[in-house]
């Protein structure tokens, strides 16, 4: 692609993250992740939610926190999937809880 002078974007590089995670490969979706970042680039939670989401369910769950803090420290807002992924049991009790208002 960028042989053919066309840049990524945002939404191109979060289905390539999104891929690779989906392949078991975190490491290089990891990678992808910080490239994507050195370049500057604002990153929507589509590309950080498939890689917290892998990190959780390899039980790596200090990296995929870690991620989730960076993500709201650089300015790239966790949306209700980014909760979802990191404190799922806390998000199904509140839920039944305010259902129950």
């Amino acid at each position: 692609m960028t042989s053919n002078g066309c840049e990524p974007d945002v939404v191109t590089y979060g289905t390539l993250i999104q891929g690779l995670c989906k392949a078991g490969r975190i490491e290089v979706a990891i990678r992808l992740l910080r490239t994507i970042q050195t370049k500057g680039m604002l990153l929507a939670p589509q590309a950080y939610n498939p890689v917290i989401q892998a990190l959780f369910k390899r039980k790596r769950t200090k990296e995929a926190m870690r991620l989730f803090r960076e993500m709201e420290q650089k300015g790239d807002t966790p949306d209700a999937i980014s909760y979802i992924c990191c404190f799922p049991r806390s998000l199904f009790w509140w839920w039944t809880y305010c259902r129950g208002c």
